[in-house]
């Protein structure tokens, strides 16, 4: 794996590129942009949902079988059982992110008229 840990990451970057074209321009999602992404893997391609439930976004892509590689932190650091001591804080940001982010699909192999067709039919479901 770590032998083909350059070609690897230039797949997903190619794939985050397309996401980024085709996502830029909505005003119901966010894009989480690593700061510097010449540096950056693309293990995830993280957007913020704005407007609408993450769960329903997250249905409506399956039953296009789009499966999103899922939530880096569904529940707040802070917010889970090993730290109760620190359970009642209140992080905005942190719980903004945790409840709002969804990661798209993205991986080495991945083609670009799949990396379109998730941009596509996101697009259409942030529209419904």
């Amino acid at each position: 794996q770590l032998n083909s840990i350059k070609k690897f990451i230039e797949g997903r970057k190619k794939i985050a590129k397309i996401y980024d074209r085709e996502l830029s321009n909505l005003n119901s999602i966010e894009v989480i942009k690593p700061a510097n992404s010449n540096e950056h893997n693309y293990f995830k391609y993280i957007i913020l949902i704005k407007n609408k439930k993450r769960e329903l976004i997250h249905r409506r892509l399956i039953e296009h079988s789009i499966y999103p590689s899922g939530y880096v932190y569904e529940i707040p650091l802070h917010k889970q059982p090993i730290f109760k001591k620190y359970n009642k804080l209140k992080l905005i940001n942190t719980e903004k992110y945790c409840s709002q982010h969804l990661c798209l699909p993205i991986f080495y192999g991945m083609k670009i008229d799949q990396a379109n067709y998730v941009s596509k039919i996101l697009i259409k479901v942030l529209k419904d």
